[in-house]
């Protein structure tokens, strides 16, 4: 059986926000950045990695390769970030990467616009995780609706 720290969290923070025209990852709720508020309450449930589309180069400016700006790039390099290996090909990709770059057996996934992910619910997938693989070989877990 796996024990909770052996299953990482990923938080899936896209890509250039073409279709929105601004990065869904900094909008705020109550003054505190939806990637923030989601990037706490994943971490107090196992290791934390940061699925971003691309990192800035040495030299290049972060605004023009990526919708956040240097001083939001200074506190995701806190984190561990996973750069996707294909580029441009949404939230596939970064769980493409994910999977070729995260060292525990299993790895939660949350979207960067879910401000209300929270370590009661994500404990509850865990749980659940853990006992039915205990029982038989699962590949995935995904929640279908409320019940």
């Amino acid at each position: 059986m796996q024990n909770k720290n052996d299953i990482a969290m990923l938080l899936l923070m896209g890509g250039k926000s073409s279709r929105m025209g601004t990065s869904k990852a900094i909008l705020t709720y109550e003054g505190i950045p939806f990637w923030k508020r989601i990037a706490t309450e994943m971490k107090a449930c196992g290791p934390l990695y940061l699925s971003v589309a691309r990192v800035p180069r040495e030299g290049e400016v972060p605004e023009e390769v990526s919708p956040w700006d240097d001083n939001v790039w200074k506190q995701l390099h806190e984190h561990r970030l996973i750069e996707d290996v294909v580029e441009a090909v949404g939230p596939m990709g970064g769980i493409l990467s994910a999977m070729e770059k995260i060292i525990e057996e299993a790895f939660f996934v949350c979207a960067c616009d879910m401000p209300f992910m929270n370590r009661d619910y994500i404990t509850v997938l865990q749980e659940t995780w853990q006992k039915i693989t205990a029982e038989e070989e699962w590949d995935a877990l995904m929640v279908r609706n409320a019940d």
